[in-house]
């Protein structure tokens, strides 16, 4: 009983509660619930091999045999669809993860140790955003070449900036704060008070700013599969079924049509999570 009221009483409750009571957030968990069921147990779902061709039934509409119709090979759109989820949110996880592990570790350096550190570390970050982030990742991917992996990596690196400026900004504001200077003054040094200090108290900001970048690196993924230079066939990312679609936008339409939807679902999804969580944490994404 008092493990449950400890429960209640608990700032991870809290915030869930202040989540689910908005409605768009709840819809948006609702959708990447869906996802995440779909990611895990895709293969249990799927009616059919995604990488199975069969030509004779090749640009099939919609129907009860294949309900969101064939490809140009006689692929099962459905089950490739749901196959591309798992690429895709691969991508957008691994590319977050990159970049919120380096661009917090960046920020929390720059932020805490200030002076020539603050300096160098401040206009490197400066020189990497003046690039969009998706020239910037079109870049990084031109040089290691195509593939699943680069495009991990490419957009991983491109959205560092966005983390590390968002974590200086409110490490500029915790290095002030009398348990600061508590911790300075018994003795500890600075990795012990970044770690224990000072990252605690932004990682709601994290939170938020690695939610909203998922939904970005989903965007970013699918442009480079559009462009060429993502996920490689016979893999399928949404952004790739997106290519393959576009050149028969006009006689198979669908080819285009779900793959498109889910990115469009999970992207709004992401974004009301993100947004429903900055609300729950009472955050403000601080760029200075």
């Amino acid at each position: 009983m008092k493990r449950w009221e400890q429960f209640l009483e608990s700032n991870f409750y809290k915030v869930w509660r202040k989540l689910i009571r908005r409605r768009v957030a709840a819809a948006g968990l609702i959708v990447c619930a869906v996802i995440l069921i779909l990611v895990v147990f895709g293969d249990l779902i799927s009616p059919y091999d995604p990488q199975q061709i069969n030509t004779i039934e090749a640009l099939q509409p919609p129907s009860a045999a294949h309900w969101f119709g064939t490809d140009e090979m006689g692929r099962d759109l459905f089950s490739r669809v749901i196959y591309g989820a798992r690429l895709t949110m691969a991508v957008s996880v691994v590319a977050v993860a990159i970049s919120l592990a380096a661009g917090t570790a960046l920020g929390l350096i720059s932020g805490y140790a200030g002076g020539a550190v603050d300096l160098v570390i401040s206009k490197f970050i400066e020189a990497l955003s003046a690039f969009p982030m998706i020239m910037f990742a079109l870049t990084i991917t031109a040089i290691l070449g195509p593939g699943l992996r680069n495009v991990m990596i490419a957009i991983g690196v491109a959205y560092v900036p966005a983390f590390a400026r968002i974590v200086r900004g409110m490490t500029l504001t915790v290095r002030e704060r009398e348990y600061i200077e508590s911790a300075v003054s018994i003795g500890l040094n600075r990795v012990e008070i970044l770690l224990r200090y000072v990252l605690p108290n932004v990682s709601s900001v994290i939170i938020v700013q690695a939610s909203l970048a998922a939904a970005s690196a989903i965007l970013s993924e699918a442009s480079m599969s559009f462009l060429g230079v993502g996920v490689q066939a016979p893999q399928a990312s949404w952004g790739a079924m997106l290519k393959a679609g576009y050149n028969y936008l006009s006689m198979a339409p669908w080819m285009s049509v779900f793959p498109g939807v889910a990115i469009v679902l999970a992207v709004l999804a992401l974004n009301f999570v993100g947004d429903g969580l900055r609300d729950a944490l009472d955050v403000r994404l601080k760029m200075d």
